[in-house]
């Protein structure tokens, strides 16, 4: 049984004993695993990677594996690392796996043991309706007029007499699956489902229709005005901004999502693509692309030393999801306190083709070095 906590790092994820981690994880966090894996162990700090569904609270030990020679080896029990990283996001394990990890983070706390992202961050991702009230005092002009739905008429006209297109949205992440666009087309309501990686489209009459149409919604949702934009080959788009820590200081990464045609969402999930920001701003904007550029940089810089000063030293990674209105505005459409690497390569894990290799190393290797790096200095602080 491995038991050396001070130079063991953990990292929550979908584990489940007696499968390989390729079946229970996305390709997305086994990239996330593996690089910094690889980082840690230039520290001599090895990285276990466990579900808080098997932690037994009694022992602290919990069944994981390593990775090791680019391999997934798989321990009984270790003890859990005084660090942990924590990758899991709601509602990935169902409602009792979900209670399970609420279980294991109040553990950790009265253990003194810490979870990055904390609880505290992920309020923030789970809710955008709490998300929004907080960026609202670093500045309430940085994101659209945004609200809980209440599933009524009277705040349906309110929405769209201050845009025609408003969007209705769940509060946590969703990946783009369940959020409704509704548009005022004269006296008529086009309204578009994203729901099951597809789109319905339905044309009604009146907002009567409307609210029959969205019913009873199964959680909290929020609806949010839309926001003008252009477009990229006529396809909309928004800028994934990632933030991320390395322990000493933030660091910008950014792309473009660009959605699928005839879409109103970027998700990847609903078709939308991932590509390079400097590459889509450039022949949307010519010229400005390098002024828009810069003005996002500062932006979000502006951003995250907000957040860390309201939560200093808890952040190590946060995603802003940022759009720009056809006045040249930047507009903050969404936050996310868990974000995914940027282009999920390589897919074959351990190596990759000379072409994701490239991207690879402009984004996935320095986003898994600043949370290796920001990990460690976490550990060592411990000393």
């Amino acid at each position: 049984m491995a038991s050396n906590k001070l130079k063991t790092i953990g990292l929550m994820c979908n584990y489940e004993p007696g499968k390989d981690p390729r079946e229970t994880n996305t390709l997305n966090q086994l990239v996330r695993a593996i690089g910094i894996s690889r980082v840690l162990n230039d520290f001599g700090t090895k990285l276990f990677i466990f579900s808080p569904r098997y932690v037994n609270l009694y022992s602290g030990e919990a069944p994981g594996f390593y990775i090791e020679d680019n391999e997934f080896q798989t321990v009984d029990q270790c003890i859990i690392p005084t660090i942990n990283a924590d990758f899991i996001g709601r509602g990935r394990f169902g409602v009792n796996g979900m209670k399970d990890h609420k279980e294991f983070i109040n553990w950790t706390k009265q253990t003194g043991r810490y979870t990055y992202v904390p609880s505290e961050i992920i309020d923030i991702s789970n809710s955008k309706s709490n998300a929004y009230n907080l960026i609202a005092e670093f500045d309430r002009d940085f994101q659209p007029f945004t609200e809980l739905f209440d599933n009524s008429r009277l705040q349906l006209e309110k929405f769209l007499d201050i845009n025609d297109t408003v969007f209705i949205k769940p509060s946590g992440g969703s990946g783009g699956s369940g959020i409704i666009r509704l548009k005022k087309e004269n006296s008529k309501y086009v309204l578009d489902d994203y729901s099951d990686k597809q789109k319905k489209n339905y044309l009604l009459n009146n907002l009567e229709q409307v609210l029959d149409t969205i019913g009873d919604l199964d959680s909290e949702h929020i609806i949010q005005v839309g926001i003008n934009t252009s477009r990229c080959d006529g396809a909309c788009f928004d800028i994934r901004v990632i933030m991320v820590n390395d322990g000493d200081r933030f660091n910008f990464i950014s792309q473009a999502r660009v959605g699928a045609k005839n879409y109103d969402i970027s998700n990847t999930s609903m078709g939308g693509k991932d590509m390079i920001l400097e590459e889509v701003l450039s022949k949307v904007y010519g010229d400005e692309s390098d002024d828009l550029i810069n003005k996002i940089k500062r932006k979000s810089f502006e951003l995250i030393e907000f957040l860390d000063n309201r939560y200093p030293g808890q952040i190590m990674e946060i995603a802003f999801d940022i759009m720009i209105d056809e006045n040249l505005n930047l507009k903050l459409a969404e936050t996310n306190g868990r974000p995914g690497i940027l282009f999920y390569v390589p897919k074959g894990l351990f190596s990759g083709t000379p072409e994701e290799m490239i991207i690879y190393n402009q984004y996935v290797l320095p986003h898994v070095t600043y949370m290796a790096n920001f990990l460690q200095t976490k550990l060592e602080l411990l000393d």
